[in-house]
């Protein structure tokens, strides 16, 4: 059972209304197992859990002749959960793990967090903006303040996104 006080980082993904079928949402169905969460009220969602890989770590080839003969059993397992839930009429996708690389980016709906975020806070309420240029060469800058406050320039990006 989940612990009530731990808290969890949810990425959650608005699937666009056009998007109906799974398998226009969804990347790998065949690779997911499905299950049906529910309550006392009812289904909540399904969720679709791709089991992990074993891989051998890429740093492990430097060590490899060092510890030869010892059998070490180091190995990077993956997995990754999506939980897919209708609520009032729309669909979202909880994401878990690196289950984001599941959905189809085509099927979400661009800036649904930020827009989120932003109405729950008002825009003077953030400390920091992550920008990603669009130009040939990808620069990534991040703007971060000690107090809740957003320069002009921040502001006059929000407005160009919506």
């Amino acid at each position: 059972m989940a612990n009530s006080r731990k808290k969890y980082k949810l990425s959650i993904y608005l699937v666009k209304k056009d998007y109906k079928k799974l398998e226009h949402i969804l990347t790998e169905i065949a690779n997911t197992h499905k299950f049906s969460i529910s309550d006392k009220k009812g289904n909540l969602g399904t969720l679709y859990v791709h089991k992990g890989f074993k891989t051998i770590p890429k740093w492990y080839d430097l060590f490899e002749s060092i510890l030869a003969g010892q059998n070490l059993k180091i190995y990077n397992i993956s997995a990754r959960a999506l939980l897919l839930v209708n609520i009032s009429g729309r669909r979202f996708c909880l994401s878990f793990g690196h289950a984001h690389y599941l959905i189809n980016p085509m099927a979400i709906e661009r800036n649904f967090g930020l827009k989120v975020a932003l109405n729950m806070g008002g825009e003077f309420s953030l400390r920091s903006v992550d920008k990603t240029s669009l130009d040939m060469i990808e620069i990534k800058t991040k703007e971060q303040s000690s107090r809740e406050v957003v320069s002009p320039i921040s502001i006059s990006i929000l407005r160009w996104i919506f």
